[in-house]
């Protein structure tokens, strides 16, 4: 079984958000900086589940973060 598959391109390549402070990694998916949180394909290119678990895991730092326990 042969299973081809196009590159993933991220969406913000064509519009990036003009906010001074942000960059982007060489190619063009977003890293997250302190306080902004990046998850799933927009950080680096994922399938299904991992953006799943990506996600997760983000939402819980997102509320780890803002409760601080």
């Amino acid at each position: 079984m042969l299973v081809l598959a196009i590159g993933m391109v991220p969406s913000t390549a064509a519009e990036k958000i003009s906010y001074p402070h942000i960059k982007y990694g060489e190619n063009g998916f977003f890293p997250g900086y302190p306080g902004i949180y990046a998850t799933g394909c927009v950080k680096k290119p994922l399938d299904v589940a991992a953006t799943v678990q990506d996600a997760t895991g983000t939402a819980l730092k997102a509320i780890q973060s803002a409760v601080k326990i």
